[in-house]
């Protein structure tokens, strides 16, 4: 870890954006203080902390849909869900959006949302999740929707 002035920013960056959750990067104690601060010293989370999603969705200038787990560890959905979905629909009269009850940040159901607990959940995304995001691509895309799949292979959600 380096002692530079952009190496003491981004930790201090990554403290005030992340403190609440270095408990539950680490939940497991495997990581030792150095080693955790070497993840906040990386390229990836110098753009993760500097990086502005609804800048992003501000620019995008077409219909978005922003879902966030209600139980997302990672990117709070009480405090930022209302600012990314400002930004969608300012962007876009058609973007919308939503807090989904019990889903986690992969939005999958949970109980917890730690990110431990992922690798032990089998569902990959919410069924009404899909159906959500297949209805919302038709929708803005003003394609038409295929009927479901009879043979019960692939994804009947579309």
């Amino acid at each position: 870890l380096g002692k530079g002035a952009e190496d003491r920013e981004v930790l201090f960056l990554g403290k005030a954006l992340l403190s609440e959750q270095l408990a539950i990067y680490n939940q497991t104690g495997s990581l030792s203080d150095e080693q955790l601060l070497a993840q906040f010293a990386s390229g990836w989370m110098r753009h993760f902390v500097t990086h502005d999603p609804a800048a992003t969705l501000r620019g995008l200038g077409i219909p978005s849909l922003v879902v966030q787990g209600e139980k997302d560890c990672q990117v709070m959905a009480d405090a930022d869900h209302p600012k990314l979905l400002a930004a969608a629909t300012a962007a876009s009269a058609g973007s919308r959006g939503r807090v989904a009850e019990g889903l986690n940040h992969m939005l999958q159901p949970c109980t917890t949302g730690a990110l431990e607990e992922y690798a032990m959940i089998e569902t990959t995304m919410d069924p009404g999740v899909l159906e959500e995001v297949a209805a919302f691509v038709f929708e803005a895309t003003g394609a038409e929707r295929p009927p479901p799949l009879e043979d019960g292979w692939g994804c009947d959600v579309l």
